[in-house]
């Protein structure tokens, strides 16, 4: 076909010019279209099945969790494998399907299998859940939260309640991960001698915090004109003082007992296992946000970006944010890299042609091999919706394009 369009240009050779040029507009509009990234995405067509355990050893966890749920995955449609990991407090399960299997579809299958198996796991466990539909190169940006006055445990609610929502806002993001700071909580140490001495048990403090935390709806009462107001009970202590106030039972002539009469509450943290820490400042909070598999890591992290004021402006003026990682000075490190050396390579294969050909309109026309390859790389690039990145972009060798050309 080459040597066609050379056979062509021999008789046209003022066409030459016009046609390259004809060839690069076309080759940029299709190129817009054009997914780029730094590296590509060799993650298996598999679906990630998280399960919660809290309080359970690893052999627990495997034995009472990983398996049964690992029992009920076997047979599946297209199922090639399935492999898990169980620590502490947490079961993985990592089931792979032929790349053929359309990825929700077997999202679904899997859903299925759990639905009818999380009803047989042991109490307190909590049902099996589906892990985003990311790959392994899904990790595109990352950062830390700081401030010289906050405890971390004000930095993890910062992270959860403002920056996870207003990244997940932004399409193709699936997932905003969190390590560090603390969750807190507000614990209570009963007394058992002062229970003792007003006849309370420790199930009757028990139940009297439950009823203390939560909210009840209620009726509602007719406003002015047609309006009406609604009614519920909220109770949602906001600090430890708050919370001994409630009334655990009534004594002697009906005086209320309180919670704070028969224990201490106080501020504390839930348990961890692990911390962040960063350049040296002792613990921060670390955020991760994963795009979609398949999507453009530029589009989504542009979407990002403009988010970023928006994150800004909502958290406190003492909290500064460190960028970690951010894929796209990456891709775009790497798309001017390989940009730079397919120029450079294409000006080298004419300058030799030049040479060899010992004519200006021979070296043309052989020349002109290159963008007409380039044109038909980049269509069945973009018809098989194929990235372009460092492997696919960076190994053309020109001199293997226009050896043809010359035959």
């Amino acid at each position: 076909m080459i040597a066609g369009v050379v056979g062509w240009s021999v008789k046209h050779p003022r066409a030459v010019v016009g046609a390259t040029a004809v060839f690069a507009i076309v080759s940029g509009v299709i190129g817009a279209q054009l997914k780029l990234d730094a590296l590509p995405d060799i993650t298996n067509n598999q679906v990630l099945v998280l399960t919660g355990a809290p309080g359970l050893t690893p052999e627990e966890v495997e034995r009472r969790v990983t398996r049964p749920v690992e029992a009920a995955l076997g047979g599946m449609p297209g199922l090639v494998e399935h492999r898990s990991l169980s620590r502490y407090g947490i079961s993985s399960i990592t089931v792979v399907f032929r790349d053929d299997v359309d990825p929700w579809r077997a999202r679904q299958v899997v859903q299925e299998r759990l639905n009818s198996v999380a009803g047989s796991l042991p109490a307190g466990v909590e049902p099996p859940e589906l892990g985003p539909l990311s790959g392994g190169l899904g990790e595109i940006f990352h950062f830390t939260l700081g401030s010289p006055s906050r405890t971390p445990a004000e930095l993890f609610e910062l992270a959860q309640y403002k920056v996870s929502p207003i990244l997940r806002a932004a399409p193709g993001i699936v997932e905003v991960n969190t390590w560090g700071g603390q969750r807190r909580t507000l614990d209570v140490v009963a007394d058992p001698v002062r229970l003792a001495q007003r006849g309370l048990t420790l199930d009757v403090l028990r139940q009297a915090l439950l009823r203390a935390t939560g909210s009840a709806p209620g009726a509602s009462l007719p406003s002015s004109g047609a309006r009406q107001a609604l009614l519920r009970a909220v109770a949602l202590p906001e600090g430890a003082s708050e919370l001994g106030l409630a009334i655990v039972a009534r004594g002697d002539e009906g005086r209320p007992i309180r919670i704070a009469d028969v224990a201490e509450v106080r501020d504390g943290a839930a348990p961890r296992i692990g911390a962040a820490t960063a350049n040296g400042r002792g613990e921060t909070v670390y955020v991760m946000a994963q795009m979609l598999r398949g999507d453009n890591a530029l589009e989504v992290l542009d979407q990002v970006h403009a988010r970023m004021p928006e994150l800004r402006a909502a958290l406190p003026p003492d909290v500064r944010i460190d960028l970690v990682y951010d894929r796209a000075l990456l891709v775009k490190a790497t798309l001017h890299t390989v940009g730079e050396n397919l120029l450079l390579g294409g000006l080298l294969v004419i300058g030799v042609l030049f040479l060899t050909l010992g004519s200006m309109r021979a070296g043309l026309l052989v020349a002109s091999a290159i963008p007409l390859s380039m044109l038909g790389a980049l269509l069945g690039m973009v018809s098989t919706d194929t990235a372009g990145n460092l492997m696919s972009l960076g190994a053309i060798d020109f001199g293997l394009v226009v050896d043809g050309a010359v035959g």
